[in-house]
């Protein structure tokens, strides 16, 4: 896998973080997620 040590950095990162912490993951366009997070701003 060509991409096995930056999985790995990741994993050990997300490892670290306090229990508290939440990541949230997506698929879409720059421009999908800049429409979200002005939406977002807007509410």
């Amino acid at each position: 896998m060509e991409r096995a040590d930056v999985i790995r950095q990741w994993q050990l990162r997300l490892r670290e973080e306090p229990a508290g912490r939440m990541l949230v993951a997506g698929i879409g366009t720059q421009r999908d997620w800049e429409f979200r997070c002005e939406q977002l701003l807007r509410a």
